[in-house]
């Protein structure tokens, strides 16, 4: 209950509920499930790679995809 009374609470649990929603997706499932698996270089690497992407996309302005429930 305090989530939704204390902003404090609200703020700490917001990137915890921004994660749950993120993983609904299964697209966004299934690469994190993938990356889990390699090794500290390749997820350096990985993390560049979709840092790059997400400022190109967000010069674009394209529209967010919707998630897949599935």
């Amino acid at each position: 209950m305090a989530y939704f009374f204390d902003d404090e609470i609200a703020t700490q649990l917001a990137p915890q509920l921004d994660l749950l929603a993120a993983l609904r997706d299964s697209s966004v499932r299934d690469i994190a499930l993938r990356v889990a698996e390699l090794s500290p270089g390749s997820l350096d690497a990985i993390r560049g790679m979709i840092e790059q992407v997400s400022q190109l996309e967000t010069r674009g302005n394209p529209k967010p995809r919707k998630p897949d429930p599935s």
